[in-house]
């Protein structure tokens, strides 16, 4: 799926994705097993060689891994792009703080679940959200699981 979803560099402005989605299959291809991303360098969260290693990468390396969604379990992942060392992947209860994932901005749309048309592995995705951080940010994210968990009714790692 492709979005015109432009973002500019989080250095400037801090973004959070928040999404509930499990991963079906695992191809072993990390080149091409995009979970979301803006393009090749800019807002990435992907899937390593080895199940179910997930990283998160924005022009300064891929960072991780988190191993917080197993194949075939819903989970809850947050992906936070600020440009500073509290960056972090959280899949479920498993959160990885990073270094900065980097400071690309996004400017050619947004895909999920493929890179450049590439099928990849299969997921399903229930929600996703795009937050711009503001001073009540853990208070959004409580509200979010919240919601999540009542809907789930407890199958989704939060």
């Amino acid at each position: 799926m492709s979005s015109g979803l432009t973002l500019v560099a989080p250095g400037t402005r801090p973004v959070l994705f928040y999404s509930v989605y499990r991963i079906i299959t695992w191809s072993n291809n990390p080149v091409n097993d995009i979970i979301f991303s803006g393009n090749s360098a800019a807002f990435v969260v992907d899937m390593n060689t080895v199940s179910p290693d997930v990283w998160l990468h924005n022009g300064a390396g891929f960072q991780g891994p988190n191993v917080g969604a197993p194949v075939g379990s819903w989970a809850r992942q947050t992906a936070y792009f600020s440009n500073s060392p509290n960056d972090y992947l959280k899949q479920g209860a498993s959160l990885t703080p990073l270094l900065s994932s980097g400071n690309n901005a996004e400017v050619s749309g947004f895909q999920i679940a493929a890179f450049s048309g590439t099928r990849c592995s299969d997921i399903e995705l229930f929600c996703r959200l795009v937050i711009y951080p503001g001073p009540d940010i853990a208070a959004e994210l409580a509200a979010a699981d919240v919601a999540v968990t009542r809907l789930f009714q407890g199958i989704v790692a939060v």
